[in-house]
């Protein structure tokens, strides 16, 4: 990758490994790499009789009064979509739904 972006991502020396600069500024962009390969991967390797997917990431608050409802309703009601759903906090679920990674958030964000 250091090849590739003609820059050194890290230092390294008798010490160990540490990120250069631009390795900092590229951290930020591997982790959203890993989060959409994992996506891609989860998906693509869904048994056939799946012909689409939701991915919902909700607030850890919702789960059992919101989440654990919705989704043996969804197996019920819509066999035939996949569900991934996390529970994280709201910071988390606002930036997967903004990189795509979540197609719904659920949060509470008081005013």
């Amino acid at each position: 990758m250091e090849d590739r972006f003609g820059r050194r991502l890290f230092k390294r020396g008798h010490a160990g490994v540490e990120l250069t600069s631009a390795g900092q500024q590229f951290l930020k962009y591997a982790h959203n790499i890993q989060r959409q390969w994992q996506q891609a991967k989860q998906r693509i390797e869904l048994p056939e009789r799946f012909n689409h997917t939701i991915g919902l990431g909700s607030q850890v608050s919702f789960w059992d009064s919101l989440i654990l409802k919705w989704m043996p309703w969804m197996r019920k009601n819509a066999a035939e979509i996949a569900l991934h759903v996390e529970a994280d906090y709201s910071p988390s679920v606002m930036r997967q739904v903004s990189d795509g990674l979540f197609d719904i958030g659920v949060m509470y964000h008081p005013r």
